[in-house]
């Protein structure tokens, strides 16, 4: 999972898994899924809502599950004109 948008107003999260889900900012290198290293910024337990934080964080998010299948997410973003 990857989103970029340069006119992001708002952005949240879902994690509609049975897992984790690991939330990274920027670059994914080094995103780790089983959560055994630092390379993540944001842990969001099965059945929660993420939301980015104020100033809203322009550039790439990524995600990754530790869930071996059956993994989705429910992702909702405004521009400044919306």
């Amino acid at each position: 999972m990857s989103s970029s948008q340069d006119e992001r107003a708002h952005g949240a999260i879902f994690n509609h898994s049975i897992g984790s889900l690991y939330i990274k900012l920027g670059s994914n290198v080094g995103l780790n899924p089983s959560g055994s290293s630092p390379f993540f910024d944001v842990k969001i337990a099965s059945g929660t809502l993420y939301e980015l934080p104020k100033p809203i964080w322009q550039g790439e998010v990524w995600g990754a599950w530790d869930a071996p299948t059956g993994a989705f997410a429910m992702v909702s973003e405004t521009g400044d004109n919306d």
